[in-house]
């Protein structure tokens, strides 16, 4: 798969938690099908949060759907003074710096809804979707 979008953890979890905007995520995952990825930290973020639910039947469903319908990417080691640069500059939690260094190292748009990404200078394009 050749993906051009990085899917923001977030966005999985407004679907799998049907959240206020889980239609309108739903449907951007439609739309970019087979163009998408997400990261190493989302699926283990989902995992944590679904699994701290009592939400193993929905994981397992999470997983079967989504690793064959997504890339799976991971920050190399070599990226991470990245990371620390994003937070650094944009001051960005952890998890949102890795998600950013991500979608830059891979030449990835970013979509996400969550709005601390909104003013970020990034040379990748941010998409939040309202």
């Amino acid at each position: 798969m050749a993906a051009r979008f990085l899917i923001d953890t977030n966005i999985f979890l407004e679907i799998l938690l049907l959240q206020n905007r889980w239609r309108v995520c739903e449907d951007l995952l439609r739309q970019h099908r087979g163009k998408t990825a997400f990261t190493d930290f989302a699926l283990h973020s989902i995992g944590v949060a679904l699994l701290g639910q009592q939400k193993a039947t929905l994981f397992q469903a999470f997983l079967s759907d989504v690793l064959v319908r997504n890339d799976l990417l991971a920050l190399p080691s070599s990226e991470y003074p990245l990371l620390l640069s994003l937070h650094q500059r944009h001051r960005l939690g952890f998890d949102d710096a890795y998600q950013l260094a991500v979608a830059e190292h891979f030449g990835l748009e970013f979509i996400t809804i969550d709005r601390h990404f909104r003013g970020i200078d990034s040379p990748i394009k941010i998409t939040i979707l309202e």
